[in-house]
């Protein structure tokens, strides 16, 4: 989170995206590891959060406001303990990924940095290969 806001803060008028494969990993994980719920219920929350239908795919801010109520019921009936990471850390990133979504035509609701990452890959090989 603190990247998220250094990075407002220096970019004050950016918009800003975050990868759609860690949101799905820390979902995952947090409900197995932290939690310890099922895996059913993980896949009901983590398709209710990112299937098709869900909230990532909302096209406007009042769909994604009536999907975000389903998901709440759904985490709150199934997964309470869920709840409080869900809308205090989960909740505000990926309403500013539907900020960025409907405001930069270019961005979309699977965004992921895998180039970045490749990228970040290839230069470490590279430092490693000088190193050497």
């Amino acid at each position: 989170m603190a990247i998220r806001i250094a990075a407002k803060s220096v970019f004050p008028t950016g918009s800003l995206i975050s990868c759609s494969r860690h949101l799905k990993s820390n979902i995952i994980l947090y409900l197995r590891d932290k939690v310890g719920v099922a895996t059913r219920t993980r896949n009901n929350i983590f398709s209710a959060v990112f299937g098709p239908g869900g909230l990532t795919s909302s096209p406007t801010i009042a769909i994604f406001e009536e999907r975000l109520t389903n998901i709440q019921t759904t985490i709150n009936d199934q997964a309470p303990a869920y709840l409080q990471h869900f809308t205090s850390r989960v909740l505000p990133i990926l309403q500013q990924n539907l900020d960025t979504m409907l405001t930069r035509t270019e961005a979309s609701h699977d965004w992921t940095n895998n180039n970045c990452e490749s990228m970040n890959h290839m230069t470490g090989d590279h430092r490693q290969y000088h190193n050497s």
